[in-house]
């Protein structure tokens, strides 16, 4: 994605949004403004018009960027926050992390036994397991390695 492209066709689609007709020409509300650039801000964070899913564009490019991508719904959200806003922002993230197929293969459910001996079985996603998703665990010692990661856990 080309920010610098973007944050053009954010700039020829301000016109057009009703929003942001309002509130460009509204001097007396404080947390609207105008930038040095043009942009109509809120807070100090770029308004997005609901136009050629620019949204949309903003928020594949905060959460699906090759390097830094793939956050849960807050981190995405946090990450827009710091630069851009638009009403129904939560709501949009929300729905679009939800669907994300690369999200939903990354909380896949992995089995691990709850006790030794027990012979109970449970789910944990890689979230509860922490940082010891990467460990491996041998056939010696697994209920007393598993005892504690569990305990860890109850904490």
């Amino acid at each position: 994605m080309d920010v610098e492209r973007l944050h053009t066709d954010i700039l020829d689609n301000l016109p057009t949004d009703p929003i942001t007709k309002v509130h460009l020409s509204d001097t007396l509300n404080p947390r609207w403004s105008t930038n040095e650039t043009g942009y109509l801000c809120l807070d100090g964070r770029m308004y997005i018009p609901e136009a050629d899913d620019l949204r949309l564009c903003v928020l594949r490019y905060k959460h699906d960027h090759p390097l830094l991508g793939h956050f849960g719904q807050n981190h995405t959200l946090e990450l827009i926050h710091r630069e851009y806003t638009w009403p129904g922002i939560h709501t949009y993230v929300k729905d679009y992390v939800k669907s994300c197929m690369a999200c939903a293969r990354a909380k896949c459910q992995v089995w691990v036994y709850s006790g030794r001996g027990s012979g109970q079985v449970q789910t944990k996603t890689d979230k509860e397991r922490g940082q010891r998703a990467g460990q491996e665990i041998s056939p010696a010692g697994v209920g007393d390695r598993l005892d504690s990661t569990t305990k860890d856990n109850e904490r």
